[in-house]
């Protein structure tokens, strides 16, 4: 039979195992909660630039006279798609200049 003192210990060891699985458990949830805060940041920045990417080629493209594209006709490009796009209609537009 088990002496008090051994049964104290193990109540002990149980407890002390019990707190370290809760302070891993609050460390992981704690780490994705910043881990969503960033992704969700980085997210928005990117979704941002390309805001302004797309409006620019608009932009662009209503000063050449030529049809605006729609976002839902540009949504599927990358985001390099985009800046080769612009690009694009900036030579456009500096070779017209220097007609």
């Amino acid at each position: 039979m088990a002496t008090i003192s051994e049964k104290t210990e193990d109540r002990s060891m149980y407890d002390q195992r019990e707190k370290a699985l809760r302070d891993h458990e609050w460390r992981l949830a704690a780490a994705r909660e910043e881990g969503e805060k960033i992704g969700e940041a980085r997210g928005e920045a990117k979704g941002e630039a390309r805001g302004v990417v797309l409006g620019r080629i608009q932009i662009l493209q209503s000063i050449l006279s030529m049809t605006v594209s729609s976002e839902a006709a540009l949504r599927d490009a990358t985001t390099e798609q985009l800046i080769e796009i612009e690009a694009d209609l900036q030579r456009i537009a500096r070779a017209r200049g220097q007609a």
